[in-house]
């Protein structure tokens, strides 16, 4: 009988188990549910997250971590559009080595003009990746801001890293389609150069076929 009760408990406890397990879902197991999922999972993902209790200090920490911590965490911030913690990105970003932690900055971003004065004091900064910085430019055009012409000639000289002067080449074709066309010159002066990638030269023909449509007289006196 003794033996019959303790069988019994046994079974009692493997089957308690499962949910124990569940019930000790952290944000981490949620955010991985965030992409590659249906969207029932995700959504239901979503909830889970926005009942967790002190997420966004658990979130906080999980950006300063960094790692695959940081890229879940990111992942977590932008589903929930959690704006509020945008100062702890601003914080993290100097460390970015891939441009997603201005990419979400980007996302959140209510105050264009801010983001902007935030986003060009980076692309200045010494320690700021190549690809930060194609992210961090690439939004400078869409924003519309006007950067210093000598920084804009600075990035398209051909001794620049080939991506990221073609990312400074498509900020100049951004502007011009704004009609600010004070970067043109900077950009049309490397026509014909033997030191561009081919794909320096298409974007150059992209931008002077646009010029043309807007007004063949320009190519001509350029």
């Amino acid at each position: 009988m003794q033996l019959k009760k303790l069988i019994l408990c046994g079974i009692l406890i493997l089957a308690s188990e499962p949910s124990t397990l569940a019930s000790a879902k952290t944000w981490v197991d949620y955010a991985r549910s965030l992409s590659g999922e249906s969207e029932r999972v995700r959504n239901n993902a979503i909830a889970s997250l926005r009942k967790t209790k002190n997420l966004d200090e658990q979130l906080a920490e999980g950006l300063r971590r960094g790692g695959i911590e940081r890229s879940f965490a990111l992942d977590v911030v932008s589903a929930l559009k959690l704006e509020r913690l945008k100062p702890v990105l601003m914080e993290i970003s100097k460390d970015d080595t891939t441009g997603f932690v201005y990419l979400v900055i980007l996302q959140l971003s209510k105050d264009h003009a801010r983001t902007a004065d935030f986003f060009e004091e980076q692309l200045r900064a010494r320690g700021t990746s190549v690809v930060a910085k194609m992210v961090l430019i690439d939004a400078l055009g869409r924003f519309g801001r006007k950067l210093p012409v000598p920084a804009v000639n600075k990035l398209l000289q051909p001794d620049t890293d080939p991506d990221l002067r073609s990312a400074a080449l498509y900020y100049v074709r951004l502007m011009n389609r704004k009609r600010l066309d004070q970067y043109l010159q900077c950009a049309l002066m490397w026509r014909g150069d033997k030191r561009n990638t081919v794909q320096f030269e298409t974007q150059l023909r992209f931008l002077m076929g646009e010029i043309a449509r807007q007004n063949p007289d320009r190519i001509a006196t350029r």
